[in-house]
């Protein structure tokens, strides 16, 4: 499999059409909305097998609007604090990653995380904001971290 960076309207609307698919498999994922604006904003990458197929991805943003402060009701998100004396443009995030249920968890953990962590230190940013809405990571990261 190989990572490709993807640019133009057509292939960011394929990844568009292949995430939403992937997210709305699940029932707690109902009615999600991902602008096309927003992809192009920020840096895509697929992931392709050898037929050339999408099998998965990523979305690396580095520039505000930060698509998960939008999760963060307003009245909350005046309140937030960026650490270490940061501010908003010092942050990047992931977003949006999916896979084909064809894509072991063995090759995300050896290649696509990686990959996404060298994105994520390439773009130059000091703090990486992280958020999932998988009620069952939700009970995995709950049970190491109260």
């Amino acid at each position: 499999m190989r990572f490709r960076k993807l640019e133009s309207e057509k292939e960011l609307e394929a990844y568009r059409n292949a995430f939403l698919a992937s997210y709305e498999e699940r029932a707690e994922a109902k009615g999600s909305e991902l602008p096309l604006c927003y992809l192009q904003s920020c840096k895509v990458v697929g992931v392709f097998n050898q037929q050339d197929q999408m099998v998965a991805g990523y979305v690396l943003g580095t520039a505000e609007p930060l698509r998960l402060l939008s999760f963060v009701p307003e009245s909350a998100r005046k309140g937030l604090i960026v650490p270490f004396h940061c501010d908003w443009s010092d942050c990047c995030e992931v977003t949006c990653v999916w896979k084909l249920p064809e894509v072991s968890l063995i090759w995300m953990s050896a290649r696509f995380w990686p990959h996404t962590l060298i994105g994520v230190l390439a773009s130059g940013k000091q703090i990486l904001l992280g958020h999932n809405q998988s009620t069952r990571l939700d009970k995995f990261y709950t049970a190491l971290w109260p």
